[in-house]
């Protein structure tokens, strides 16, 4: 697939976190993405702009401000220090590489669009937009905002210009 391919779902029924850990998907609770890239020199940097990319695009679509928690987690700002935060998003990024080198990077991106039963042990630790904004949402706006986020982004780090990047990701 061409660079910048975004493939959208409303559910998911193997997700996945980083070192393979599962990622809770139920059915249209969540917005669940993923982005073709294929810039090389992108590569190493596209989790932080993953989730810088969720992190204003939601900003941007809700109002509703957000943090990234090292190294792929998007969370809100817990009232209560960050010991309170509580994840809403998780951004992973994998590659295929050949002799040739890189060959493409797919970047997944879920999204806690809207309260759901969450398991157990993740119940004090997840939230959705909507239950932290305790209104309901566009998830079309959603989305919109979070890939015009990361497009702008993608440009320059295929040119190997990273520091925009570093210093939102900083701030967030």
């Amino acid at each position: 697939a061409p660079e910048g391919t975004t493939v959208v779902a409303g559910t998911q029924t193997s997700g996945r976190g980083r070192l393979g850990r599962s990622w809770h998907s139920a059915p249209g609770a969540g917005l669940y993405f993923s982005v073709v890239a294929r810039a090389v020199r992108a590569a190493p940097f596209l989790t932080l702009a993953g989730g810088v990319a969720v992190a204003e695009g939601v900003r941007s679509a809700t109002g509703l401000p957000l943090e990234i928690k090292w190294p792929n987690d998007v969370v809100t700002r817990g009232a209560a220090g960050p010991s309170r935060r509580r994840k809403l998003a998780g951004v992973l990024a994998e590659g295929s590489t050949s002799p040739d080198g890189l060959q493409y990077v797919i970047l997944g991106i879920g999204i806690n669009v809207s309260a759901s039963s969450y398991p157990h042990e993740l119940g004090d630790r997840a939230s959705s937009i909507e239950t932290e904004l305790g209104r309901p949402i566009d998830v079309g706006v959603v989305l919109a905002e979070v890939l015009v986020a990361l497009a702008a982004d993608l440009e320059p780090l295929a040119r190997s210009e990273v520091a925009g990047l570093l210093a939102r990701w900083r701030r967030l």
